[in-house]
């Protein structure tokens, strides 16, 4: 939009630099998965691999190439602050004109009914029944509920590409520099005299009059510290010069949180799903509420509610199976986090600190959640102990009697040590290889050293709490067996999921008749299965030869103490086949093999000892206590997360209490 505005004065020269591909001004010609709006195509990103709520668009277009189309308004009284906070241009009325603009640019419809599916119509009609009240979503204004305006017509998404550029590419004022990445502006004197871009692992200059930082939340402020800009002490550490001391970038950081309850859709739905999906209707969501926690005033709101369900974006699930659940989403958080470098190379990723809660008002939230009946709280996402108030809010959990668990890569946990290990049930600490090289790679920094001192202080502790958490994916797969010798030898239990269809279908844009999720069932690696059901059903137990990718030795390992195995993993490896998952949804259907032989069901948060573990898989899954454990209990008991008894509390805390294994 800024490089289209600006280009409009023939007499400026605009270059528009973009980190991605520019796939050309006929939109007709874009790639069919960038268009899909069914989908969130995830092929033209910056971290392939990143959370869900992290994955940043890397095209031009941004991220309007990779989200879900929808186009949501605040309300009055946002407006009103911020005019109170001295700027009359930022009131309603005076927005108005840009927010129609916006409209017509973005070309945003209202939904067509054929899109709703059944699990929308019966959402509008349960908010109705709730007592919220009809409103046009499409607009400013009151709680309620209502459609979103979408940025898609017939399945095709209109990006902001498509949006802004379309009219501007002609002028021969604007150039578009696509495929490269901005390293850092070079600052002497006080003034940026040049942009230092990245074209084909080449280092170019670009020489303007005015330089424009436009990369968005992340993207900005990590360009300007590379540059200099910001914290000097920060930009010391990891040796860039320091030209401008400016504590505030990347500073002030505002996200906004959500959480997603899964729920298991009936067989009727299902079908229903699928009907929609095969007819090309079928859309994860397309219904909204706006509502108002206790923390909002009277007629604003601060939480969007979305019930949502089709095509899984969280789980792997089977052909004619469907995710279906509810997310909710706080739009006015009170946490203000921070952006800092892992590194001077803009090829590395940025370390993100949402700090969500701070520590009064993450105390007032621990206590509604346990007026709700919550039992168990987890943290985990990003690096927990970047917020500068977790030690008080783990200590806080565990006062009111919560049973709590946290995840941190180790490489800043040092000095938490003391504060949290003595208050959390499970310490999980992640590492996923022992090489430093290779650690580097995947971190983006050298603290290979760090993180493995941090597991060997907490051990020292005498604490029985440790957890090591190792996602194998094909970069570190051969490096399984020396993990779980270290994790044996320092009796340490290590817990391994497997990634690799995981990360793949990230990649993956499905059409109405799932031709992409068929096609990567009749190919691996490269090589085509000519029966792909023979292949599934295909088992090797101890006995057997296994290739080089698994040796007795390793199998041997598997089945010792201090290893917890995700049985999609297990399958994986005893089939070397990623297509074959367990039967399993979300965390209802996941079990896992635990310490002493024991069967752990949902995030291994009890154990089941009805089952004998120690035998091959091939013989485990014909067990007939094994099967009824893993269809009928599974997700059933009170103490499963993500039942309702669950929910209530009911159960939870006893049964972290007695599991021996957590």
């Amino acid at each position: 939009m800024l490089a289209a505005r600006l280009s409009e004065d023939s007499g400026r020269s605009v270059c528009l630099v973009e980190a991605g591909p520019d796939y050309g001004a006929n939109w007709r010609a874009w790639p069919a998965r960038t268009l899909n709006a069914r989908a969130l195509p995830r092929d033209d990103v910056w971290e392939r691999h990143s959370a869900v709520h992290r994955i940043r668009g890397r095209v031009l277009g941004g991220s309007s190439c990779i989200n879900g189309c929808w186009n949501t308004w605040g309300c009055e009284e946002d407006h009103a602050e911020w005019v109170h906070a001295g700027d009359a241009r930022w009131s309603q009325s005076a927005m108005e004109p840009y927010r129609l603009r916006a409209v017509e640019q973005m070309r945003l419809r209202a939904v067509p009914e054929c899109e709703y599916s059944p699990w929308s119509r019966a959402a509008l009609e349960a908010a109705a029944e709730l007592g919220y009240e009809e409103v046009d979503t499409a607009a400013p204004g009151r709680p309620g509920y209502g459609a979103p305006l979408l940025n898609a017509s017939d399945g095709v998404r209109w990006n902001a590409a498509f949006a802004h550029l379309e009219a501007a590419r002609s002028r021969p004022n604007l150039t578009i520099l696509s495929g490269t990445t901005v390293d850092r502006l070079n600052i002497r004197g006080g003034s940026v005299r040049a942009a230092d871009v990245l074209v084909d692992g080449r280092v170019q200059s670009l020489v303007a009059d005015t330089y424009v930082a436009a990369c968005g939340t992340f993207g900005s402020p990590a360009l300007l510290l590379r540059s200099g800009i910001g914290p000097a002490d920060h930009l010391r550490e990891l040796g860039v010069r320091p030209a401008v001391d400016l504590p505030g970038v990347g500073a002030n950081l505002i996200d906004q949180p959500g959480v997603f309850v899964p729920l298991v859709p009936t067989a009727e739905l299902n079908t229903a799903l699928a009907a929609k999906e095969e007819a090309g209707e079928l859309y994860v969501s397309r219904m909204l509420i706006r509502a108002a926690s206790g923390l909002s005033s009277g007629g604003s709101w601060d939480l969007h509610i979305l019930p949502s369900a089709g095509d899984p974006l969280f789980v792997s699930l089977s052909p004619g199976q469907y995710e279906a659940g509810i997310s909710a989403f706080l739009m006015k958080p009170a946490s203000r986090g921070n952006l800092r470098l892992r590194s001077a190379d803009p090829a590395v990723p940025p370390e993100i600190g949402p700090a969500f809660l701070t520590l009064k008002k993450a105390c007032q939230i621990l206590d509604e959640m346990y007026v709700l009946g919550v039992r168990y709280v987890d943290f985990t996402g990003g690096e927990p102990v970047l917020h500068p108030h977790i030690d008080g809010i783990v200590q806080y959990a565990k006062s009111l009697g919560m049973a709590v668990e946290i995840t941190s890569n180790g490489i800043r946990f040092a000095k938490h040590i003391d504060a949290i290990v003595p208050y959390v049930d499970t310490m999980n600490v992640s590492l996923d290889t022992l090489r430093p090289d290779r650690y580097q790679k995947i971190r983006g920094v050298p603290t290979l050293d760090r993180a493995l001192d941090v597991i060997r202080r907490i051990a020292a502790t005498g604490a029985d709490n440790l957890k090591l958490i190792c996602v194998v994916t094909r970069e570190n797969r051969d490096e399984v067996p020396d993990l779980l010798r270290f994790a044996h030898d320092n009796r340490f239990t290590i817990y391994f999921s497997g990634m690799f269809e995981y990360f793949d279908e990230q990649d993956t844009v499905r059409d109405v008749k799932r031709t992409a999720r068929k096609l990567k069932l009749i190919e691996q690696n490269g090589k085509p299965l000519a029966d792909t059901s023979a292949t599934r059903a295909r088992r090797l137990d101890e006995s057997e030869p296994t290739g080089d990718l698994i040796s007795a030795e390793l199998m041997r390992l598997l089945y010792q103490p201090f290893a917890l195995l995700n049985l999609h993993f297990r399958k994986f490896m005893e089939t070397l086949d990623p297509t074959a998952p367990t039967d399993c949804y979300a965390n209802k259907r996941i079990l896992t093999v635990g310490p002493d032989g024991r069967l752990v069901l949902p995030c291994y948060h009890a154990f089941d000892n009805s089952v004998v573990w120690d035998r091959s898989l091939t013989e485990m899954v014909q067990d007939e206590e094994f099967l009824r454990v893993r269809d009928e209990e599974v997700g059933h008991r009170s103490e499963c997360r993500g039942t309702p008894a669950a929910r209530s509390g009911a159960g939870c805390s006893q049964v972290l209490q007695d599991s021996p294994g957590h």
